[in-house]
């Protein structure tokens, strides 16, 4: 695969779908996190063989929870929170790209398949870290399937609303819970 270092900085992708190719490895450097915001979606598709690699740029033997930020999926399913959108936790109130919610329970946020994410949930501000992998109301079209989430710094995953679900999922050495859902997730986990 691939080798790409991401510059410390949260990315938001917006608008477009970010294809990442089988075996690559994405190396996420401190204080940085990949949001696919509800305008956009990802297909990263990896393989038994060739997995995809979300993991700490720091060097091997030195890799600790907390690293980098994690990925954050964004969608417009339903969320039971007043006015029925909110801001994704971990980013400081205003951030662009962080409103999620609304009504289309079936909306894609895309695929995440054969992925592993390690070594993330960034501390962003006092007691808000990200974690490994955060859904906001991702809908039913949205595929999360054979996916490792390691030594993280808060949960493993957390659903906020929505109704994607999640199987084959391992999720090790957490730091917070290992699953963890809030307002109204309606989805399933294997």
């Amino acid at each position: 695969g691939t080798m790409t270092t991401v510059a410390a900085t949260n990315v938001f992708v917006r608008n477009a779908t970010l294809t990442i190719e089988p075996g690559t490895v994405i190396k996420g450097a401190p204080n940085s996190s990949l949001v696919i915001t509800s305008t956009a979606t990802i297909e990263a598709s990896g393989t038994a063989e060739a997995p995809i690699v979300f993991t700490s740029s720091q060097p091997a033997g030195s890799q600790t929870a907390g690293d980098w930020g994690g990925i954050v999926l964004l969608g417009t399913a339903a969320i039971n929170v007043e006015g029925g959108t909110d801001n994704i936790e971990g980013f400081a109130a205003g951030t662009v790209g962080t409103v999620y919610g609304g009504s289309d329970d079936s909306h894609d946020c895309g695929t995440l398949r054969y992925v592993r994410i390690e070594f993330a949930g960034f501390e962003l501000s006092t007691d808000n870290e990200l974690n490994s992998l955060t859904v906001g109301a991702c809908g039913s079209d949205t595929t999360l399937d054979y996916i490792q989430l390691h030594k993280g710094n808060d949960d493993g995953v957390e659903f906020f609303g929505g109704t994607a679900g999640i199987s084959h999922a391992l999720i090790t050495q957490m730091d917070d819970d290992g699953l963890d859902w809030d307002f109204g997730w309606t989805g399933k986990v294997q």
